[in-house]
């Protein structure tokens, strides 16, 4: 008595039932392919029928196209908005001290003390990252500054990414104020040590207060 062929699987290519029968053949259960009229035809005998279609079920779970990655995030046309922002401010007040437009106790104000950073005077952190001790000095700052805003700007929006610098560069200056001895001093992100001929005071016109 012949076994009772049941269908598993119908296509209209033949190449899909072939790769099919192949998989069964694979985990060892026999198939055949039949034509009718415009389809093919793979079965299988009656008693393998649900192990062949518990195959042909992952097979196909397995053989599914992954979905395409999702698009990268648009870039920020407005990036350069924020460096516009940071080289005014810079240079804004880099000319009001040089140039005698704003106290010439500028530095005395507003350098990174570490000993008044730890008796409380914290802003220090923040207001230091505006001074600069001469023009080679801030045109580092300008560079380095521009080139990271500029590419944080593009990912994340130039206000969101200039808020992380200026809070990241203020926190880096404030643990150096108040870990460092009491006797450091520095402008700019912390990178440039104080200097004595900031506490005194120097005639109008003086390009940079501390220059030599």
């Amino acid at each position: 008595m012949l076994p009772t062929l049941l269908e598993i699987y119908r296509s209209t290519r033949s190449v899909d039932c072939e790769e099919r029968a192949f998989v069964l053949t694979a985990v060892g259960v026999p198939s055949v392919i039949d034509r009718e009229g415009l389809d093919y035809v793979v079965r299988v005998e009656a008693e393998q029928a649900s192990i062949a279609l518990g195959h042909l079920e992952r097979y196909a779970v397995e053989s599914r196209p992954l979905p395409p990655p999702p698009p990268p995030p648009p870039l920020n046309a407005f990036a350069w908005v924020g460096c516009v922002f940071y080289v005014l401010v810079l240079l804004i007040v880099g000319y009001s001290v040089a140039g005698g437009l704003w106290r010439l106790d500028a530095f005395d104000v507003g350098a990174l003390d570490a000993a008044r950073v730890q008796a409380g005077q914290w802003w220090r952190a923040w207001t230091a990252l505006t001074l600069h001790v001469d023009a080679a000095h801030l045109a580092t700052n300008l560079g380095a500054g521009v080139w990271f805003g500029y590419l944080a700007g593009r990912q994340l929006g130039s206000g969101v990414a200039w808020l992380l610098v200026l809070l990241a560069a203020g926190l880096a200056n404030f643990l150096e104020g108040s870990l460092g001895p009491p006797s450091h001093r520095a402008v700019g992100a912390g990178a440039v040590p104080g200097r004595p001929a900031w506490r005194t005071s120097a005639p109008r016109g003086r390009r940079w207060p501390g220059a030599a």
